[in-house]
């Protein structure tokens, strides 16, 4: 019978309580997890999950929360986006990149 351990990730990634969100976004950003368990040396204290960090960035004051009517969206040249200054040519680009999208954050 297939187990677990025949399919699990063994390179994991793991953050201590001490981590910053914004550290916590860009590492599961960079590499493509959905979560990480929060470990103090060898314990694990929780998990957190990249949905945990986006629920918390919304209930956030500053983050934009308002959209626009589909009628009244001014067309958006992306071409301006500062991507260069935020992301390593080989890497895709980092949490920052949201950030600076929003005036306010």
């Amino acid at each position: 019978m297939l187990k677990l351990r025949n399919i699990m990730t063994t390179d994991v990634v793991s953050v201590t309580p001490l981590t910053t969100l914004r550290d916590a976004m860009e590492l599961l950003a960079r590499r493509h997890v959905s979560g990480a368990p929060v470990l103090q040396g060898d314990k694990v204290e929780g998990v957190v999950s990249a949905s945990d960090l986006i629920g918390f960035a919304a209930s956030q004051t500053g983050v934009p929360t308002d959209q626009e009517e589909a009628g009244d969206a001014e067309w958006r040249d992306w071409s301006d986006l500062p991507v260069a200054d935020v992301c390593d040519a080989e890497d895709e680009p980092s949490a920052e990149l949201l950030t600076e999208l929003w005036d306010d954050a």
